[in-house]
Formats: C-alpha cells, sequence, structure tokens
C-alpha cells in the first residue's frame, strides 16, 4: 500500500503522514500485520513524500477500497500561517507483491513427455525422452529434449521453467516500480476518494 504526496508542497507530504498513521490504526484493529518497507522523508518534520507499507492478513483490498485513489485534505497549512491556500491532495494505490523471488508448489506443475526429432523429422530416440513442464497458475511452459534421457530432460526443463518465471516476476516489479513513480509525480486533483479536515477523516459518500 503506497501513499504518496507526489510533487506537493509540505503540507501535502505532512497529508501522507497523518494518512499513514489513521491507516494503519484501522488495518490495525482489523487485524492487518502493518510493516513499512520504504518511506521518503519530507523536509520538514513528521512529513513524508511517499510511503510504502507491506499488509498481512484478510480482506486487505476490501478494507482499502474505499482509500484508493486521490485524497483530499482541507486545511490551513501547519507550516505557512499567511497561506491561503486549504486544499491538499496525495494518492493512494495498492498493489500484490511482486518481488523477483519465485515462489512455486510442486502441485502447479503439469509435466509432459514427448518424443524428441531430429532435421528432418529423424527421431533422436524410440522413447519419449523429452519433457516439457507447465506451470499451471500462469500457464508458462519449458521444454527439453537435449539430454538423453528422461530425467536428464525433466531437471532442464523445470531448471528453464524457474528462470522464466522468474523473468516474469522481475517484468512485473519493473512495471510496479514504473506505476509508483508515476503515481508519485502525478496527482489528479479533483474526484476525491475521501476527504478529512484535521486528523477528522470523512468518506465521500
Amino acid at each position: 500500500f503506497q501513499i504518496s504526496a507526489g510533487r506537493g508542497p509540505a503540507e501535502c507530504c505532512w497529508a501522507v503522514a497523518q494518512l499513514l498513521a489513521f491507516v494503519s490504526k484501522q488495518l490495525t484493529k482489523e487485524g492487518i500485520d502493518v510493516s513499512i518497507t520504504n518511506q521518503t522523508k519530507g523536509k520538514q518534520r513528521q512529513t513524508l513524500e511517499s510511503v510504502t507499507v507491506a499488509l498481512k492478513g484478510k480482506g486487505i483490498p476490501t478494507l482499502l477500497a474505499p482509500w484508493l485513489g486521490t485524497i483530499k485534505w482541507e486545511g490551513k497549512s501547519p507550516f505557512r500561517s499567511n497561506h491561503k491556500r486549504t486544499n491538499w491532495y496525495i494518492a493512494t494505490t495498492l498493489q500484490r507483491d511482486n518481488s523477483s523471488a519465485v515462489v512455486w508448489q510442486a502441485q502447479d506443475l503439469i509435466y509432459q513427455t514427448f518424443r524428441a526429432s531430429g532435421a528432418g523429422g529423424q527421431h533422436v530416440n524410440k522413447t519419449e525422452s523429452a519433457v516439457r513442464v507447465i506451470h499451471q497458475p500462469t500457464q508458462i511452459m519449458a521444454e527439453s529434449s537435449d539430454q538423453r534421457s528422461q530425467h536428464q530432460n525433466k531437471k532442464v526443463a523445470l531448471q528453464r521453467l524457474q528462470q522464466k518465471l522468474a523473468d516474469k516476476a522481475l517484468d512485473q516489479q519493473k512495471a510496479g516500480d514504473k506505476r509508483n513513480w508515476q503515481l508519485h509525480t502525478n496527482i489528479e486533483r479533483g474526484n476525491e476518494v475521501a476527504i478529512f479536515k484535521g486528523l477528522q477523516f470523512k468518506l465521500k459518500g
């Protein structure tokens, strides 16, 4: 779960810190484990330009649904007493963990054997020594027919599948980082999902 002030001033960074404290308290009450994994501090004390927290527990998407999007804080600047602006915007997003560490279970794999063939359709051998392995959740597959035995091909095919899964996870991580950066730099004002004044939070509708 990420909260960001984007390119907003210190007031927006203050709102990020306040929202983090409020939402963390609410989630903890619901039995959700909350831990900060990354944060960028603002220039003023007790402010955050952005913060990312890891969440563990049940029903997280439902609990956070009312808070996902642009959020407006209405209040006088705590840093500039003569400043006339009273509307400050921050943004939130929720993403699944796209760590490059690949976790899979044996029951997620399907193995298929087939007869390996060489150039011109000539059989390398008369037995089905080639192996194809399929990861059912992602439908990613890999195969090997390079080795002489089915056992060796199974081992090589599994290694190739693991590499493909790792590559996919890395691509997802890069995409997530890109989305996080876009959120950090571009916050849409208006059409906010929640409004709060001071420390009193109130969902729209």
